[in-house]
């Protein structure tokens, strides 16, 4: 009886030290987390100072799902990758091909996360490797996140000439379909890519409605000018 405790006794004591050393580990990447928020809030991260997140290395695509969706937190993963679509005009293809995994591997333990979706629209905008299927999940999950609009505005005005028509006109769909204030920042997006034309027209067909984003944009005031 008394061996029997024992083992009882030793048992107990291991999983409270598992479940501490496990504990440490998710504390110690929260913290992490928030600094890197943090720092990458203050442009830390951007232009000259980008020297990439303070990450620890990054969970490999066949890690178990513990490591990669528990004791590394998917949304420092995340962060860094963000970090890197920030200065994308210094990411390689071969670098690319490596972040498009990460992003796969997140996807893994959060399908219907749209800005994982998003950012691999992102990607693929760089090496010219467009998946359409990226593309509408995220469109279908991200229908009202502010971010996800925003990016995917970027990604059509930006790369308008690399687009064929049904491209552009599922993700003219999408933002037109959007809340009057995210649909003024659209609005603004598109005119600093020279396509609020575009967009404009492309609404006004569809609900014969003239926003005021619309109207600032296309017509200044003399009164404005002098």
């Amino acid at each position: 009886m008394d061996m029997q405790k024992k083992i009882i006794s030793m048992v107990v004591v291991l999983v409270a030290v598992v479940c501490f050393y496990l504990y440490v580990l998710i504390f110690a990447s929260a913290i992490r987390f928030e600094n890197n928020k943090a720092l990458m809030n203050q442009g830390y991260f951007t232009g000259s100072k980008n020297d990439g997140l303070l990450l620890k290395p990054v969970p490999a695509y066949n890690d178990s799902w513990l490591n990669k969706a528990i004791l590394h937190n998917p949304a420092e993963t995340e962060l860094y990758l963000r970090s890197k679509l920030l200065t994308y005009q210094n990411i390689s293809r071969q670098n690319v091909v490596k972040l498009k995994v990460l992003y796969n591997m997140l996807i893994q333990s959060r399908p219907t996360w749209s800005y994982y979706y998003s950012g691999l629209v992102q990607l693929s905008m760089i090496d010219r490797s467009l998946e359409i299927r990226q593309l509408e999940l995220a469109m279908k999950y991200g229908k009202h996140e502010r971010k996800v609009i925003k990016s995917l505005a970027e990604i059509l005005f930006y790369n308008w000439n690399r687009l064929d028509n049904k491209q552009r006109n599922e993700l003219l769909e999408y933002l037109s379909e959007q809340t009057d204030s995210s649909i003024a920042g659209v609005v603004n997006i598109s005119a600093k890519f020279a396509r609020i034309y575009e967009y404009c027209d492309f609404i006004y067909d569809k609900k014969q409605v003239e926003y005021a984003a619309c109207k600032n944009q296309y017509w200044q005031p003399l009164s404005d000018i002098q």
